[in-house]
């Protein structure tokens, strides 16, 4: 009998930031519209990547966060791409808490597959949350979001054979309608978990590393990735075979969830779940965590991390980045300097009550250094005005 657990939480961590934190925020009105700005623009850019952080099933945040980056149209369109060959990146956590996450994951997939025909693409990374659906752990879905996948019950059901098998046990309607065809779906090896075998853990896109919480030297000196040239391939095969439940009995109508999920995805300090380089602004990173940043950065041969899963300060700058230095250090260094960890949780979802931000890294075949934007609803602002120093000169978060 599969024990299910609703709960409806969700913790701020309210810091006062410091005061030696004062970045000069000096907006730039936008000279383009949402649209124009998502071709490349110049013969002499070489990439556009969009990163946006965690939208946790909200589609009104995911859609204003699609027409900052100017890759879909400001109308009621919004299922056509207008991004040309602009990378688009979602760094996880598409699922729980909001309650149209079976649109959001519908409007990515039809999104990727226009993206892919010219030249452009939309990668989305697991998150802790979808990890935690296919667990079988719901504590942080929502009734409405629960009966969305009441939608795919026939599919669902057709992919088991035609029998629920051990998810009859799972309450179903009327009291938690579409619970079972969701817990059914998410299971490794079911039809919704097939889709989330094609998300990679972590990527590296015109030389900046994406993951949802941290990629850390802790998981990169795992024994079977110790001497791997490949590890972060190797990491997401691993994730994409637990997900389509290869190696497995093929029973479809009773899969295991945990019994054969990679190390990676486990425990405080996984690729998922870790939040070493994510503390809220206003809290100092330790030297000995930018040191490990600017290792791990150079272990990968990657310029800077992105990473969302700890929601920013509510009221805070919203997008911001701790670097790898000291800030004497890396003047003159402009945007793309080496050592940076982005943080795009900005807690968009209207759940969480954060504001709606976007980063976009740009890079340039003429060698000079990528440019590092955060485009908000009124302006752009230059990743200098998103990063803080203290008086030390020491980093902070």
């Amino acid at each position: 009998m599969l024990f299910l657990r609703y709960c409806f939480s969700l913790l701020f961590l309210l810091v006062n930031p410091l005061s030696s934190f004062s970045p000069s925020i000096r907006p730039h009105k936008l000279t383009a519209t949402p649209a124009s700005r998502g071709d490349l623009g110049s013969d002499d850019v070489k990439s556009r990547v969009i990163a946006i952080g965690d939208v946790h099933g909200d589609m009104a945040a995911l859609t204003q966060a699609l027409r900052l980056g100017g890759l879909i149209g400001s109308g009621s369109d919004i299922t056509t791409w207008q991004g040309g060959r602009t990378k688009c990146v979602l760094v996880g956590d598409m699922l729980d808490r909001g309650d149209e996450e079976i649109e959001v994951l519908n409007l990515l997939e039809g999104l990727r597959k226009e993206a892919r025909a010219v030249r452009g693409s939309v990668t989305c990374l697991l998150g802790n949350h979808e990890v935690m659906n296919a667990c079988g752990d719901f504590r942080y879905t929502s009734p409405e979001g629960n009966q969305g996948f009441a939608s795919i019950e026939t599919e669902v059901l057709q992919s088991l054979g035609g029998q629920w098998g051990s998810f009859i046990d799972i309450p179903d309607a009327p009291d938690y309608p579409g619970l079972r065809t969701r817990a059914a779906a998410f299971a490794p090896g079911g039809l919704m978990a097939r889709r989330l075998s094609r998300f990679p853990v972590a990527a590296i896109i015109h030389g900046t590393l994406f993951v949802h919480a941290a990629v850390t030297s802790q998981a990169l000196s795992a024994a079977t990735l110790a001497n791997d040239p490949l590890p972060l391939r190797t990491i997401n095969r691993a994730a994409g075979a637990w997900l389509r439940n290869e190696g497995k009995e093929s029973s479809s109508s009773s899969r295991t969830t945990t019994s054969n999920i990679p190390r990676t995805l486990v425990g405080p300090e996984s690729l998922v779940w870790s939040r070493q380089f994510g503390k809220p602004v206003g809290t100092q990173l330790p030297p000995s965590d930018a040191s490990e940043l600017a290792q791990v950065l150079t272990t990968l041969g990657a310029d800077r991390m992105v990473i969302g899963h700890t929601p920013q300060a509510p009221g805070g700058p919203g997008i911001n980045a701790v670097v790898a230095g000291t800030r004497s250090s890396t003047q003159g260094g402009g945007s793309g300097s080496s050592g940076q960890c982005w943080r795009i949780d900005t807690g968009m979802p209207s759940s969480m009550g954060g504001k709606v931000e976007v980063l976009e890294i740009t890079s340039f075949r003429s060698g000079k250094e990528a440019s590092v934007r955060i485009l908000t609803g009124d302006c752009v602002l230059e990743a200098e005005e998103r990063k803080a120093w203290s008086a030390s000169d020491s980093v902070l978060l």
